[in-house]
């Protein structure tokens, strides 16, 4: 497959989305891992609605600023 060279801005953009990905996947299993609190375990419950929001509206909004969007 071929190789893209990323401009440092493109690239600085693809950590950030990996971080944030890496962040959030790691607290919801940390809420439903962790055996200390049972109440925590509830907190997953509210971490992926919160996270399939923001998910969404990013997607909403590549989808409407791409260059291949039919009008």
């Amino acid at each position: 497959f071929p190789v893209t060279i990323l401009t440092p801005k493109k690239r600085l953009l693809r950590f950030k989305g990996w971080a944030l990905a890496v962040t959030v996947h790691g607290i919801y299993d940390f809420f439903i891992i962790q055996e200390i609190y049972d109440a925590l375990a509830l907190l997953a419950i509210v971490t992926l609605p919160i996270s399939l929001f923001f998910a969404f509206k990013r997607i909403r909004e590549g989808q409407e600023a791409s260059p291949f969007r039919k009008e």
